[in-house]
């Protein structure tokens, strides 16, 4: 288990440093969290969770964990909705009201109102933030570029985030959506119902051959999600009501599909890479 640790933790903890995080934050944080996630669900059937079980699992003493439970303001707040400009990128992208026959995005009007307009697309997804504030934001992000008078259209096909903190707040649901595949995998006794948690790499490419691969993999992984975009846009009651007439509000699920690229030099001291994986 200590190399795992190592293994996940020696990135996250290099991103910290780069962005300003001291150990003391990051311990307070942790401490914090251990305490809530011992608390809520890891519990005895039929049991009250009391202080003493709560330091059993977690190592952290009772005085500790009772400090921590009776500190609202100690409890860790859970991160906020994806950003709301990137929520209208992608009801452009996938919404038929603002394509043309051929199911391509349109290019909207920003000064018109009414139907297939940027103004009732920004309603549609944004909820209440100004229209004028999230064409500004994805001018600013160049998602978006003016191609005539008071017309816009997409200038690329995925809405990426310029800042390193929004980055940052997007790839942190890419993370945690990974290591929750991986807890349900670990915890799962049924083959059936595992989730999808697929690799491949090999270990003796040329910076040539990778580049190469990274373009290829751009290029194709792209293709898939814009594919399983518009199936789970079909299904999402947000968009299409009526794709599930039996649906309630406690038998929802969020779902999706996440793919990433990865790269890096080979240590001549590190031999537990294997010559090639698909895994």
């Amino acid at each position: 288990m200590r190399d795992i640790i190592l293994n996940i933790m020696r990135p996250l903890v290099r991103l910290l440093l780069r962005h300003g995080v001291a150990y003391a934050e990051f311990s307070t944080l942790t401490r914090n969290l251990y305490v809530e996630i011992a608390d809520k669900e890891f519990k005895i059937e039929g049991r009250k969770q009391s202080s003493s079980r709560i330091s059993l699992l977690t190592g952290i003493s009772r005085r500790e964990v009772k400090k921590i439970l009776d500190d609202p303001d100690g409890k860790i707040a859970h991160s906020s909705d994806h950003n709301r400009a990137a929520r209208v990128f992608g009801g452009w992208l996938r919404d038929a009201e603002f394509h043309d026959e051929l199911g391509q995005p349109l290019a909207l009007s920003t000064t018109a109102t009414g139907k297939g307009s940027f103004e009732q697309l920004v309603k549609r997804y944004s909820g209440d933030i100004p229209v004028r504030a999230v064409l500004d934001e994805m001018m600013r992000v160049q998602a978006v570029e003016k191609v005539g008078d008071n017309l816009i259209a997409m200038s690329s096909t995925g809405y990426v985030p310029q800042s390193s903190a929004e980055l940052l707040e997007t790839s942190s649901h890419a993370i945690a959506d990974l290591i929750k595949t991986i807890d349900h995998n670990d915890r799962c006794h049924d083959q059936q119902d595992t989730r999808l948690q697929l690799t491949v790499n090999y270990d003796n490419l040329t910076p040539q051959s990778a580049n190469l691969f990274r373009a290829l993999s751009r290029d194709k992984s792209k293709d898939l999600l814009l594919q399983l975009d518009r199936f789970l846009a079909e299904h999402d009651l947000d968009i299409n009501p009526q794709s599930d007439a039996n649906a309630t509000e406690d038998n929802r699920v969020r779902t999706g599909l996440s793919i990433f690229y990865f790269e890096e030099p080979i240590s001549h001291d590190n031999s537990n890479a294997s010559e090639n994986d698909v895994s």
